[in-house]
């Protein structure tokens, strides 16, 4: 009896492992396998998703507050050899990023094409040039009036999807294709535009106009401050959140009064610049300005050097705008920078940085002078001079316009990739038109619109 106990024992023990073989087979790899080859072929992808080659830097504004929880790349930067040099958080931006997409006026989005004004002004763009700068070989391919009896201006200009430009005027507009031909004028050009004109951009007191700049998660505040009775100061702050972090012009009213320097002077404007620096256009009413001074220490000797050093004009010296280039870092620092004589009513920046303002004017310190390139009158006040991508050389400078004792300037600019588009008033009657819709002055103030090839397209 316990024989045949111990005999059902060992039986049931054998079916028992024999079931225990078949559930459980031998332990082999479940992620690839040996083909007939003999090479391993992977049976389950275990590598990364494949990247994309750059970050896309969305252009919006971010609270400081929040900038550095979003942003995994704020980092701080430093020099060469290990030191802090600059303790704002800054993104850290490859080399290989694409340049950005803009958007025409429209609503049309157009890939890697650089428009000025951008699509979104208050925000500072970082221009990222993938191309040396083009020589500039400036040619003017359009000029035209539209306008008859009474006041006449150019109010805007955009660009549609294709290229072509519109620019508009009170109940009519000028359209010219893409390559600045086939100019056309659409509703009535007699229109009487009852609206005033200015020969001066727009103002904007304190606290300023605000410019978020994504690269550093800072705020700009751009304008003015009453600080006197007679006595207009400028404003250029910059914020993290609501703190502000550094300022440059902010000199106390009492030193400024001491020193003379009482001379109004504002801040007008502000816009992006390539390796994340900004431009700023600001303005003063005499040579006893705090803007002709160190712009944080005015008893420091003398205008700061490096400004003076080959500038088209090192200082005001009367009536002047100044074109200043800020680095951000280290607190805020100005760069370099001209003065040019008189306002300057607008501008446009193009994707390498360089700035046409639309003015011209001797210089002061013996700068180049307007040229005549264009033939146009030899005493025109309206025209182009374009600033280097350092806004202290001038590159050329060039009269567009007529003899005229009255108003004549251009008010509202647009550049779209190598084509700047400039659109003012005249009360010329001798310009020297081109590609023109309307060739003969209508009489009194007409409007006026040119179109400049900056460099030919490849």
């Amino acid at each position: 009896m316990r024989q045949t106990n111990k005999s059902l024992f060992l039986g049931l023990l054998a079916i028992l492992c024999c079931f225990l073989c078949w559930a459980c087979p031998p332990n082999t790899p479940t992620s690839e396998h040996t083909d007939d080859a003999g090479q391993e072929a992977a049976l389950v992808d275990s590598s990364p998703a494949e990247q994309p080659a750059f970050e896309e830097i969305v252009l919006t504004e971010t609270p400081a507050s929040e900038a550095q929880a979003e942003d995994p790349h704020l980092t701080e930067q430093s020099d060469t050899e290990g030191q802090t040099t600059d303790t704002t958080l800054t993104p850290e931006i490859s080399s290989e990023e694409a340049p950005p997409t803009e958007h025409l006026a429209d609503g049309m989005p157009t890939a890697n094409v650089h428009l000025y004004p951008p699509s979104d002004p208050n925000t500072l763009q970082v221009l990222r040039p993938t191309t040396p700068a083009p020589a500039l070989q400036p040619k003017l391919i359009a000029l035209t009036y539209a306008g008859g009896k009474g006041n006449q201006t150019i109010r805007s200009i955009r660009f549609a999807a294709d290229g072509s430009m519109i620019a508009e005027g009170k109940g009519f507009s000028i359209q010219y294709d893409a390559n600045g031909a086939n100019g056309r004028i659409s509703g009535d050009p007699n229109t009487l535009d009852t609206e005033s004109t200015s020969d001066r951009p727009p103002l904007s007191g304190d606290p300023g106009r605000a410019y978020s700049h994504p690269p550093t998660g800072l705020t700009f505040r751009v304008g003015y401050r009453q600080a006197g009775s007679n006595l207009q100061m400028p404003i250029f702050r910059a914020f993290q959140g609501t703190t502000r972090v550094w300022t440059l012009w902010g000199h106390a009213v009492q030193d400024a009064i001491d020193l003379k320097l009482t001379a109004d002077s504002r801040c007008y404007q502000a816009w992006g610049m390539p390796q994340g620096r900004i431009g700023v256009q600001c303005w003063t009413d005499g040579g006893n300005s705090v803007l002709a001074k160190d712009p944080r220490d005015l008893k420091s000797a003398g205008f700061n050097p490096v400004w003076a050093q080959g500038a088209y004009q090192n200082s005001a010296g009367g009536m002047s705008s100044l074109y200043a280039l800020i680095d951000t870092n280290n607190g805020g620092s100005v760069v370099s920078g001209t003065f040019v004589a008189s306002h300057v009513p607008v501008l446009a920046v193009d994707a390498w940085g360089r700035v046409y303002l639309a003015r011209t004017g001797s210089s002061r310190s013996g700068g180049p002078g307007p040229s005549n390139p264009f033939n146009q009158a030899a005493t025109a006040s309206s025209g182009v001079l374009a600033l280097s991508e350092s806004l202290k050389t001038a590159l050329f400078h060039a009269r567009i316009g007529g003899n005229c004792a009255g108003q004549q300037y251009f008010t509202v600019a647009a550049l779209r990739e190598n084509l700047l588009v400039l659109g003012g008033t005249t009360c010329a009657a001798d310009l020297q038109t081109t590609q023109a819709p309307q060739p003969q002055h209508g009489g009194d103030q007409d409007a006026m619109l040119a179109i400049l090839e900056l460099w030919p397209r490849p």
